[in-house]
């Protein structure tokens, strides 16, 4: 009898029909089960297709609502009617609460929240209208992922602490104030934050006739915000275009306007004509 020499190739296309008739009778038993498999796999797909969509039409939305808020706020305090101020600032309020109420997992909703306290610390009439502002403060502090965006915060809280002292004259309030304040202070550093957050903290300082103290702080705002020459106003005079020299004409004037450094000087010049 001839021997018959196996190769490793026929081996090999053996073992390879073997699998493939194994996964033929498998899929043949189990053909229902794999279906069912499958249209999962399809349905998940399909549905994180869907929330993919959804995701952006919702930023697409948030958006937009957040963008007529800010626009109506802007308005509303250009406003000089009474009723043209009501009806602007209800609209800037209806779409903060429809992000609040549909959209709060939204990286806007931070920003929402800091807008509709803003607008209701300007509309606040008595000390009791400024709790929901200094709340929702709060929420956009704790809700901040930026060390900016938390001195923001923090002077925002301040000013509503400071303005129920005034309506309430409640002296824990103004405790409360000058700690907001001073966190943003620690926060905002020598930003520009950080300075408003020392100018403010002075008024107050100056309020409890420590003027000594708020001289102190209104210098170190005077040194940190010093105004820097603007290399575009120096060459005003270089431009051919008149659109140009007039716009590089305002850079130049904007060097004269009101600073943080010249807040400070005038505070400083006021508290020392005391004395």
């Amino acid at each position: 009898m001839a021997h018959i020499k196996i190769t490793r190739k026929a081996i090999r296309e053996d073992e390879i029909r073997t699998f493939g008739m194994n996964i033929y009778d498998y899929i043949g038993k189990n053909q229902k089960q794999i279906l069912i498999v499958a249209g999962v796999f399809v349905i998940l797909f399909i549905g994180w297709k869907l929330y993919s969509i959804q995701k952006q039409n919702v930023m697409k939305e948030t958006n937009l609502l957040f963008s007529q808020a800010a626009s109506y706020f802007q308005m509303t305090l250009m406003a000089e009617k009474p009723e043209q101020k009501e009806q602007l600032t209800q609209l800037c309020l209806d779409n903060c609460n429809r992000i609040l109420n549909d959209y709060r997992s939204s990286p806007l909703a931070i920003n929402t929240l800091y807008l509709k306290g803003s607008v209701l610390f300007f509309k606040a009439a008595t000390a009791k209208d400024l709790d929901e502002p200094i709340t929702l403060f709060n929420e956009s502090i704790t809700r901040s992922t930026t060390v900016n965006d938390k001195a923001v915060g923090y002077v925002a809280l301040g000013y509503a602490y400071e303005n129920k002292y005034f309506l309430s004259e409640d002296r824990q309030l103004l405790s409360s104030a000058i700690s907001a304040y001073e966190t943003a202070i620690e926060l905002g550093k020598d930003s520009a934050v950080g300075a408003e957050a020392k100018l403010c903290k002075a008024r107050l300082l100056e309020l409890q006739y420590k003027d000594n103290q708020a001289i102190a702080l209104l210098n170190q705002v005077k040194q940190e915000r010093k105004p820097q020459a603007s290399g575009i106003a120096g060459k005003a005079s270089d431009y051919r275009d008149t659109q140009m020299d007039f716009m590089s004409q305002q850079l130049k004037n904007m060097q004269n306007f009101l600073t943080f450094s010249q807040a400070a000087q005038f505070a400083i010049d006021r508290l020392e004509g005391q004395k």
